[in-house]
């Protein structure tokens, strides 16, 4: 499997205080530091951090506010960004809790499981609903609902592989061939996407459903579907976690785990920034 995670990083001397009062029904906009407080902490570099106590204005409330990378909890981000990491990549909970204290992070495997599962509720929803939401096609004339029909029947092709189904990959494709390519600086638009990804698909499928026309003597297919690049993606993707006795012992954790790794994978570039995902 191939992961790019960014670990957060812990700054003692950097804070950032809150623009509104986290007490419910408290309109206060404006703190002012009170007192200096030491916080002990389990961390690499940070064995202890101070944080401050700061008084609302408003109606007098005190709140804590901690340095970069530091929450209420005694774990820093980072710690738990260490451990999300060691799980993904195949060591179990307790395999886990083993290499971070060997590290001198004393960590438990109960509070490694609560931040792998922390980090996964975090993740956005990855149904179709959801990511195109707040996306519009109009400005080629083609409604969200038409462009999830396209993405439908788009999977249902991909399943059955038919060769004759080019001729309804350029029928789609037609729909978004008007679609601009945006200015420099400018992220493409679901448009152009759709546009670049049905032409991906109709030009290439002639070469995707190549081996169906490989049959023998009686009619039957005698080419196997898979190749080397077919492998390295089941590598990669599919064999998401590696277990030699067992496997997830909660269809929530499988579920979650799952679209986390799915999230991560789309962030090889420049890498998924975990503490983006911690509260």
């Amino acid at each position: 499997m191939r992961l790019n995670l960014n670990l957060p990083k812990v700054e003692p001397n950097e804070f950032e205080f809150p623009k509104q009062c986290p007490r419910e029904g408290c309109p206060g906009m404006r703190f002012m530091p009170r007192q200096e407080v030491r916080k002990k902490l389990v961390d690499a570099q940070h064995p202890e951090v101070t944080a401050w106590r700061c008084e609302c204005k408003q109606f007098g409330h005190v709140i804590r506010v901690y340095p970069q990378g530091v929450s209420q909890k005694q774990i820093s981000k980072r710690v738990n960004g260490m451990a999300v990491m060691l799980y993904l990549l195949g060591l179990s909970y307790g395999a886990v809790e083993i290499v971070l204290n060997s590290l001198g992070m004393g960590i438990g495997k109960t509070s490694v499981y609560r931040a792998v599962q922390s980090v996964a509720e975090q993740v956005p929803g990855l149904k179709r609903e959801k990511l195109l939401s707040g996306y519009k096609t109009k400005a080629i004339g083609v409604p969200a609902e038409q462009a999830l029909g396209d993405l439908a029947s788009l999977r249902e092709m991909i399943h059955s592989r038919r060769p004759e189904d080019q001729s309804r990959l350029e029928e789609i494709y037609l729909r978004y061939a008007n679609a601009g390519k945006p200015g420099r600086g400018h992220k493409h638009d679901v448009a152009y996407r759709m546009r670049n990804l049905f032409m991906d698909r109709w030009n290439l499928w002639p070469r995707l459903t190549f081996y169906r026309n490989w049959k023998d003597e009686d009619g039957k297919e005698i080419l196997d579907g898979s190749n080397n690049h077919c492998e390295r993606a089941i590598g990669w993707w599919i064999k998401e976690r590696y277990r030699s006795m067992r496997g997830y012992k909660q269809s929530q954790s499988a579920f979650g785990v799952s679209r986390l790794i799915a999230f991560a994978g789309n962030h090889l570039a420049g890498g998924l920034r975990l503490a983006d995902l911690m509260a």
